[in-house]
């Protein structure tokens, strides 16, 4: 009878302790954030992201070229799209209401919306630049200051 304490116990601190699970949504709620997803083929960015971190990796540092595989399967192995997937559903679930995710996927499927994803890739990677480079400065000056 402890053990079933114990187990009840558990699973409502996991449940108090875990936002995304504390409030269920209507299926269809939960459908239209992922036909959101769909919408800006959610695995192609990821994709993109990943491929976007390794570019400025490899920019550099030219032998991270080397280990390129390992990386990509370290990306895969941490970064599971479909646990991704569902977090990202139930966070849109959470800060949009189902007229606004239609509305957003609207706009998605939008000439200007297919544009906006498109260069989504480039300026990441533009920007992912930028915040390495910039990181890599604030490393080199905390060095010098020893």
């Amino acid at each position: 009878m402890n053990n079933i304490k114990y187990l009840i116990l558990v699973s409502l601190l996991l449940l108090v302790s875990n936002p995304l699970s504390a409030h269920i949504y209507p299926k269809s709620h939960i459908d239209t954030a992922e036909k959101l997803l769909e919408s800006v083929d959610y695995e192609k960015i990821m994709e993109q992201q990943i491929n976007a971190s390794i570019e400025v990796m490899k920019k550099k540092d030219p032998t991270t070229a080397l280990y390129e595989k390992k990386i990509r399967s370290f990306y895969r192995s941490t970064f599971d799209h479909k646990e991704i997937k569902a977090i990202l559903v139930e966070l849109y679930a959470e800060n949009f209401t189902e007229v606004e995710l239609q509305e957003l996927i609207r706009f998605n499927q939008s000439s200007v919306g297919k544009k906006m994803h498109s260069k989504n890739a480039l300026i990441n990677e533009v920007l992912l630049k930028h915040l390495h480079e910039k990181f890599q400065l604030q490393i080199e000056k905390n060095h010098q200051k020893k």
